[in-house]
């Protein structure tokens, strides 16, 4: 199931990449202002599910409630060190419009949806693999 579980991230982190490029190469983040959002939901969910095969281990005898207040504490934790690292950028190049504190916070509660959503995503598959792993050892 870890392996999986990595797939589906590498999957996930590809299509985000694929993504930021046509958004780049179309203005998207200043043609539609709620892009950025979309960005910070599918990051949510990335890291979600990458760190779900990270901790698999760890978590796998946990129940769902567990999964999802781990996995959305390890999101919100990216998000901030992201949101640290956009002042940051923002503080050492001069720019006026990387960052501010509202938006900051929207980016946050966006990054804390998709760990929700991503959690909720990681607990079907794991619900999903350990039912199909126990249909198959019950018919052996």
């Amino acid at each position: 199931m870890r392996k999986k579980l990595f797939i589906y991230s590498a999957i996930f982190a590809v299509g985000i990449f694929l993504l930021n490029k046509f958004a780049s190469v179309f203005y998207w983040y200043s043609a539609m202002p709620q892009f950025d959002m979309i960005m910070h939901t599918l990051g949510g969910i990335f890291i979600a599910i990458w760190g779900s095969a990270i901790l698999l281990p760890a978590l796998k005898n946990t129940r769902p409630i567990v999964w999802t207040i781990v996995l959305s504490a390890l999101v919100l934790i990216v998000g901030f060190l992201w949101e640290v690292f956009e002042f940051s950028v923002q503080g050492i190049m001069h720019l006026e419009t990387l960052a501010n504190i509202p938006d900051s916070l929207s980016d946050m509660v966006c990054d804390l949806f998709g760990g929700v959503i991503g959690s909720a995503f990681v607990i079907i598959k794991i619900k999903s693999y350990n039912r199909a792993h126990a249909e198959k050892l019950g018919s052996e």
